[in-house]
């Protein structure tokens, strides 16, 4: 059935759809919303064209639709993809009755008499077919982004790379010498020295330092006997301290050494005695 494009009862247009078909540039065709005639035609398996001056026009559906997340895809992108969720199908060499609105496929019209106009339906659908290729390939490349987002916003931290500058704990040691226990900053204690500090008898009872004095002095041994043996004689301990060095005496002051003209020699003792003889 032939329809003219001039005429707006027979050609509601939609606007314009760009399209891209593999191995073809990119261009413009014009969409229409379908009357019930047109609609009815196609349900009965007729054929719909609509002449736009020396071009003949082929419909197709276009069934527009919006993609609906799927699990691990995120459709919300910010950038030059912001349109991306809002997508549509093709359906050919007819329009299907559900398609949202006919897509127009132009092609030139070769020749038109008043009882034949010459034209080629394989070309158009040569270009329907080319435009479902495309389709395929444009949803894998959107549900591949959508994927891709939602692993950017579910992925979990980098960890942290650790700072050259940082340096290993050292767990503290713990020693078991009495100074251990010493508060910081105590010098430590000095080791008995055998002989002195070791050697060193308690204190007399009174003196108020040292040990206390013991309760009961040891027995004398006695001899094979019954006599008693001479006690044992008790080495004195060695002095906490050495003795007090007393410090070098000053060396003697020297009289002051006479020039060479005050020198007194045997000659000047002599010289002295004669003046005193003679005085």
């Amino acid at each position: 059935m032939w329809f003219l494009a001039k005429d707006p009862l027979q050609f509601a247009r939609r606007g314009t759809l760009q399209v891209r078909p593999r191995g073809l540039g990119r261009a413009d065709h014009a969409t229409v919303a379908p009357t019930e005639e047109q609609l009815a035609i196609v349900a009965a398996g007729g054929g719909v064209y609509w002449l736009d001056g020396q071009q003949v026009l082929i419909p197709y559906g276009v069934h527009d639709f919006i993609h609906t997340p799927r699990e691990g895809e995120d459709w919300d992108f910010n950038d030059w993809r912001r349109d991306w969720p809002n997508d549509w199908r093709i359906s050919h060499p007819v329009p299907a009755p559900a398609a949202t609105r006919w897509g127009l496929v132009p092609l030139p019209l070769n020749q038109l008499t008043s009882t034949k106009a010459a034209f080629s339906l394989r070309e158009a659908r040569e270009v329907m077919q080319r435009l479902e290729d495309v389709e395929r390939a444009r949803w894998r490349r959107r549900r591949a982004d959508a994927r891709e987002l939602h692993a950017s916003r579910h992925a979990p931290p980098a960890p942290t790379p650790p700072s050259p500058f940082q340096q290993p704990a050292v767990p503290p040691t713990r020693s078991n010498a009495p100074e251990a226990a010493r508060p910081a900053g105590d010098p430590p204690l000095p080791q008995p020295r055998p002989g002195a500090d070791a050697d060193v008898p308690p204190n007399l009872p009174g003196t108020g330092t040292g040990n206390p004095a013991p309760q009961s002095a040891a027995p004398v041994p006695s001899g094979g006997d019954g006599q008693q043996s001479a006690p044992v004689p008790v080495i004195p301990p060695l002095p906490r301290h050495p003795p007090l060095i007393p410090p070098p005496e000053p060396p003697a002051v020297l009289p002051p050494q006479r020039g060479p003209g005050k020198r007194r020699g045997l000659r000047g003792v002599l010289r002295n005695l004669l003046r005193k003889e003679k005085d």
